[in-house]
Parts: structure tokens; C-alpha cells; sequence
């Protein structure tokens, strides 16, 4: 026989009230637990100011997040960058304008300084010159001659 919405609704009301009771037995018999041995949630939890990881489940030794680590690339305007992951747009705006990434590196910043003033102002630096024809020669007599695939199938006997 069905049950009706009425019994069904009722039968959750006393399920509702059920939760509720354990609930609160368990509430109480923790602060009990807690006033016993003068734990606070902070000592169980941490600070409040934490931020979770959601998972609700313990982990082995201390979790590293995005401010454990130093940034590795700054600019002077606050922005940071730890060097993992998309680049952001600061970065990506600043070696558009022809700036370097290793002026960014933090710790780097005099060296950078260094080079700029050891650099001529507009002056470009020098290409890299293209190997003399006689060493490219060289090189080239040292590698095998490679066959083509089709000077290799002209020189097997085609199978009928």
C-alpha cells in the first residue's frame, strides 16, 4: 500500500527531529570535551582568518598555499609573480613593450641596473655573425649522406 504525502511529510518531521537531537547531544558532549581540557576552536581548527581547503579532511604536515612561498618576479608597483602557472598581465604587458623577464627577478634588480647602464643608449647589441661558408662545409663533410625514398625504393627490386 502507498504511503500518502501527508505520512511521507510527517515521517520527515520525525526524522528532522531526530537529527536535530543527536545533533545537539554532540554538540554538547564536545564542549564538554573542550571546557575539560580548555580547548578553543582555534586550537582544533586554527585562526579563524584561515582560509580552508574545503576537503574537511586531515592532512599530513602543513599544506602549502600561494603566500607560503616567496614571489619570484616583482615590479615596483606591488605586483608579484611566483613564476608557476599563466603568466599575469603585467608580465605579459611589460615583455610586449620589450622589456626582459630577468628584470622582474627578485633579488635581480641590480643587475639589471648594471646592465642598462652598461649598455650604450641607443646603441643595439650586436648580431651573432653567421658561421664562415668554409666551417659550414666542414660540418656538413663530417654528416653521412642521407638517401632519398625514392632513390631507396629505385634501388630494391619491386616484389610481384
Amino acid at each position: 500500500m502507498a504511503k500518502s504525502l501527508t505520512q511521507i511529510q510527517s515521517q520527515i518531521e520525525k526524522l528532522q527531529k531526530q537529527v536535530d537531537a543527536v545533533r545537539s547531544a554532540a554538540i554538547v558532549r564536545i564542549r564538554k570535551e573542550m571546557a575539560q581540557h580548555g580547548l578553543t576552536a582555534d586550537d582544533l581548527f586554527g585562526p579563524a582568518s584561515s582560509t580552508s581547503t574545503g576537503s574537511g579532511r586531515a592532512t599530513k604536515g602543513k599544506v602549502k598555499t600561494k603566500g607560503d612561498r616567496p614571489p619570484k618576479y616583482a615590479d615596483g608597483s606591488g605586483n608579484t609573480w611566483g613564476g608557476m602557472g599563466k603568466r599575469p598581465a603585467w608580465i605579459r604587458e611589460a615583455l610586449e613593450a620589450g622589456r626582459s623577464l630577468e628584470e622582474f627577478l627578485v633579488g635581480a634588480a641590480p643587475k639589471a641596473a648594471k646592465a642598462a647602464k652598461a649598455a650604450k643608449p641607443g646603441r643595439k647589441p650586436a648580431a651573432k655573425k653567421a658561421a664562415p661558408a668554409a666551417a659550414q662545409k666542414k660540418v656538413a663533410a663530417k654528416r653521412p649522406a642521407r638517401k632519398k625514398a625514392t632513390d631507396a625504393a629505385a634501388a630494391s627490386p619491386a616484389e610481384s
